[in-house]
């Protein structure tokens, strides 16, 4: 893990999805995981929710597996599993947003 400072663009986007009510609330820094520690762990159980993440998801789950993409590596995790909620799930095909 490592500590990161939240520029205000990604202070922005956590008012914006409803995490918090007003900037001033939003915390100036954050923990973040590296791919060497997630990758690292036993299994991994994602859950992602609402419409604004759902190009994301979509990129992270069928697109290519890139350092532009982070969460992407998931798809070659074996023990990986990726909850979503309709919202989330619409930019992906049909059959891979019944699973």
């Amino acid at each position: 893990m490592r500590l990161l400072l939240l520029d205000p663009t990604s202070r922005r986007q956590q008012v914006d999805d409803g995490c918090f009510a007003h900037l001033d609330e939003v915390p100036t820094s954050a923990l973040t995981v590296t791919i060497p520690t997630l990758l690292s762990a036993t299994s991994i159980v994602c859950t992602v929710l609402g419409p604004r993440k759902a190009a994301a998801v979509a990129a992270a789950l069928m697109g290519e597996v890139t350092v532009d993409c982070p969460a992407s590596v998931l798809q070659r995790y074996p023990h990986a599993a990726v909850e979503l909620d309709a919202a989330a799930a619409a930019q992906l095909p049909e059959e891979s947003s019944r699973t």
